[in-house]
């Protein structure tokens, strides 16, 4: 079995690869089997849970990163320069209702801070601020996690 773990701030990203024996029907030798990398990834804020099911809000998340980074590095030396970033993904979570995972560039202090938070019915909380180096560290987090992920097959051939 092979862990990834990465947690940073309210972001946790987790990785496992198993390897699982399937069974499958061979037209002339009857049953085999062969040996399948099993995987699961699970990446969270708070509530949300974007995981290996659906690839397009982990994909989402990643590519909201490197658009803040690509940004970053092009306004980094200039003063009052602002990045503009404002994207959220919004879902109706069971126990929470409907809540929206926000991510907006700010700047503080002549410094681009990647802002992410969680809002609800108008409430906003688990707000974390995120520097140059901490959106690198938790881009290759996300990218190492999605790597890891394999198409599905069928367990019958």
């Amino acid at each position: 079995m092979n862990n990834l773990r990465f947690k940073l701030k309210e972001f946790a990203v987790d990785a496992t690869a198993n390897m699982v024996e399937v069974k499958f029907k061979n037209g002339t030798r009857g049953t085999e089997s062969r040996h399948q990398r099993h995987v699961t990834v699970c990446v969270s804020y708070g509530p949300f849970t974007f995981g290996n099911d659906d690839l397009t809000e982990l994909i989402y998340v990643k590519s909201t990163l490197q658009y803040f980074m690509s940004c970053y590095w092009k306004r980094s030396n200039k003063n009052g320069s602002n990045i503009n970033l404002m994207k959220s993904i919004e879902r109706e979570i069971k126990i929470y209702g409907m809540q929206k995972i926000v991510f907006e560039a700010r700047q503080k202090a002549n410094e681009h801070y990647l802002y992410v938070c969680i809002q609800n019915d108008g409430n906003t909380y688990l707000e974390a601020y995120f520097d140059g180096q901490e959106v690198i560290m938790l881009d290759a987090a996300l990218g190492k996690a999605i790597s890891w992920l394999n198409p599905k097959t069928s367990d019958t051939i």
